[in-house]
C-alpha cells in the first residue's frame, strides 16, 4: 500500500486547483514545493494562487450556490451525499492514512486511527442533520405569527492548519454542507495533498460542480 500512495502522489495534477469539480493548472504562477518531512524527499508541487485564481474559485461557488442543485434540494439528499462521501473515505481509508503520513509525518497508527476515524465521523454525523436543522415558532402577541428561519449564508471561505490537515477539512466542510452552503477551501501550504484528494471523493459522492473549490497558497 506504501507504494500505491507513492505512485498515487507522482500521478496527481501538479500545479493545479480544483475549481467546478475539475483541476485548473497554472504553471505560470510560482509553485511550492511538497515535502515528506520525515525524509525531505519532494513528493509534488502547488501553486501560489493569486487574485486571479480565487476569484475564479469565488464565481464558481457563488454560481453553485444560486443554482437550484445543493442549496434548493431536499435536505435528506444533502444528507445522502454527505453520508456517501463517509463511505468513500471508509473505503480508501488505508491509502489516505498512508497519504497524510508522507505529508504530514505523523504516525501511520495516529493516521489511521484518529485522523481517518474523526474524518469519516464527522461526515457521517452532519450527514444525519442534514434534513434535521429547523426554526421555531416564537410565543409573541397572540395576533402576531413570529417564527425563524434558518438558511445557508453563501459562500464560505476555510482555511486549514497543517497539523490536522483531514480531520479539520471534515470539521470545516460537513456542518456548512449540510447547510447548504458553498465552500472554498485552503489546505496549508505545507500539507495539501489529503486536501487534494478529498476533492476527487466529494465528486464520486455526487456533490454538484462548484459547490467546493480548493485553491493553493502561503498562509
Amino acid at each position: 500500500m506504501l507504494q500505491k500512495a507513492i505512485q498515487y502522489i507522482k500521478n496527481m495534477p501538479i500545479n493545479s486547483v480544483w475549481i467546478d469539480n475539475e483541476w485548473k493548472r497554472f504553471d505560470d504562477l510560482q509553485s511550492i514545493p511538497i515535502i515528506n518531512p520525515s525524509t525531505g524527499e519532494h513528493l509534488i508541487s502547488s501553486i501560489i494562487s493569486n487574485k486571479d485564481v480565487v476569484d475564479a474559485a469565488v464565481i464558481s461557488a457563488k454560481a453553485a450556490f444560486y443554482r437550484q442543485d445543493w442549496k434548493e434540494i431536499h435536505p435528506s439528499k444533502r444528507g445522502e451525499i454527505l453520508y456517501r462521501v463517509s463511505e468513500l473515505l471508509k473505503e480508501n481509508k488505508e491509502l489516505l492514512s498512508i497519504l497524510e503520513t508522507l505529508n504530514n509525518g505523523k504516525t501511520i497508527t495516529d493516521a489511521r486511527q484518529i485522523d481517518l476515524e474523526e474524518t469519516i465521523q464527522t461526515f457521517r454525523y452532519f450527514a444525519g442533520w442534514a434534513d434535521k436543522i429547523k426554526g421555531d415558532v416564537i410565543q409573541s402577541n397572540k395576533d402576531i405569527l413570529s417564527y425563524t428561519v434558518r438558511q445557508p449564508v453563501g459562500v464560505v471561505g476555510a482555511i486549514i492548519p497543517w497539523n490536522y490537515p483531514l480531520i479539520m477539512a471534515a470539521w470545516k466542510l460537513a456542518p456548512a454542507l449540510a447547510m447548504g452552503n458553498t465552500i472554498i477551501l485552503k489546505p496549508s501550504e505545507l500539507t495539501p495533498i489529503t486536501a487534494m484528494v478529498l476533492m476527487e471523493i466529494l465528486k464520486e459522492a455526487g456533490l454538484p460542480a462548484g459547490v467546493v473549490n480548493l485553491v493553493t497558497g502561503n498562509g
